[in-house]
């Protein structure tokens, strides 16, 4: 039967979101109907990088990876070169063929495929918010972009919001564009560990506030250190932050640091908490025991973390982004100006006041009735993007 080769995005654990969205729509996938379930399977050209599997967490879903090569033999390469004129394939389609993978997501694996591919387009940062990236980024992007979506056959778009940048970017491949809004399956992994015993673990207060980003410009954390700092003015010195997440910074321009020194200069060590990539266990745990998910972001395409928070029906505060809108609903009460920190010191204050740490259980139940929808049509979605790739 032939397959949908998966193409790591996230070989090095630098960019779990990316990661966590291909595990996502595998997990989607797995829970359709026979007949509309694609077959998948992670491909790889020639290596596999034993030590950092990023598809671990779904491993028993797609089973073990697709590891192609070019036959070492003389007589393979012979009888694959008569296999080639035979068949009039191009490029390495023959040998992808072999092991019955006809289309690729979300980028192809090697130059030369000849294979069709849905290409995944997460946001157009670059285009909207030039000032977070360097020119050189910039740049790169806008060239990469444009090339897979020339050669690929459909481009998935995570939200509305980037289809209408896509629209003015790409008009003439609007045709190839399609939205799947992604959301977060959890595991059982995710309802395993103690919340507070994961809290108690890592130090932390009974009552936080978390943040589950990247440490990059555009996720915005000064904000709410200034945020901090101001409520600390008023008095208001017991609310603490606790972040997650990988201190990499594709930029280069040490964003982790500025936090770290505006966080020393304002005398927040004990409320401003920072604990790094944790394991997913941790981290969803963490999200449980929150008073509730800050994502103060100055631009997304579509939050694994707001979906993460959905899932579990945990309290977003999010920046007013048209995209968090689309993603949380227009009536969601909590949008806040991610340049202006007050606004967020006074929304933290009274939320602060209002919420009791998790788990809540009720919270919870809602939202996994939400997800029994979302995760159908997901994966509904995708098997039907996938499929028109095909023909």
């Amino acid at each position: 039967m032939s397959k949908v080769g998966f193409v790591a995005v996230d070989q090095d654990s630098k960019w779990l979101g990316g990661r966590y969205y291909l595990q996502n729509l595998i997990k989607c996938n797995s829970i359709l109907e026979a007949k509309s379930r694609l077959e998948i399977s992670d491909i790889w050209w020639q290596t596999f990088p034993k030590e950092s599997d990023p598809f671990l967490e779904v491993r028993p879903i797609i089973g073990s990876p697709t590891i192609v090569d070019f036959p070492k033999s003389l007589f393979g390469r012979a009888k694959r070169n008569i296999h080639r004129y035979l068949s009039g394939y191009q490029g390495a389609r023959d040998i992808f063929a072999k092991n019955n993978i006809d289309v690729f997501f979300p980028i192809v694996p090697c130059e030369n495929s000849y294979t069709p591919y849905v290409f995944w387009l997460p946001d157009f940062q670059y285009l909207r918010r030039p000032d977070l990236l360097s020119q050189e980024n910039c740049k790169f992007y806008e060239k990469y972009f444009r090339y897979n979506v020339e050669k690929a056959s459909k481009v998935v778009l995570s939200s509305n919001d980037a289809k209408q940048d896509f629209t003015k970017v790409f008009p003439e491949h609007i045709d190839k564009a399609r939205v799947i809004q992604f959301c977060s399956i959890p595991d059982d992994n995710w309802w395993q560990l103690d919340p507070s015993q994961v809290a108690a673990k890592h130090g932390l207060p009974d009552r936080f506030f978390i943040v589950c980003n990247q440490f990059t410009k555009h996720k915005n954390y000064t904000i709410l250190v200034k945020s901090l700092s101001h409520l600390r003015k008023s008095g208001q010195d017991n609310i603490s932050v606790v972040c997650t997440g990988s201190h990499f910074d594709h930029r280069k321009e040490n964003y982790i640091e500025q936090v770290q020194s505006l966080i020393s200069d304002n005398h927040l060590e004990k409320q401003f908490l920072i604990l790094g990539m944790l394991p997913r266990s941790e981290q969803i745990a963490l999200i449980r025991k929150s008073i509730a998910v800050l994502q103060p972001s100055l631009f997304e395409g579509w939050s694994t973390v707001i979906e993460d928070a959905k899932t579990l029906g945990k309290l977003v505060l999010a920046s007013n982004l048209s995209v968090n809108q689309e993603q949380l609903g227009i009536d969601h009460d909590y949008y806040l100006d991610p340049e202006d920190p007050v606004s967020w010191a006074f929304v933290m204050q009274d939320v602060w006041e209002k919420l009791k740490p998790g788990p809540d259980f009720v919270q919870e139940q809602n939202g996994l009735k939400y997800l029994s929808e979302a995760k159908i049509n997901c994966g509904m979605k995708f098997s039907q993007i996938i499929n028109e790739a095909r023909a």
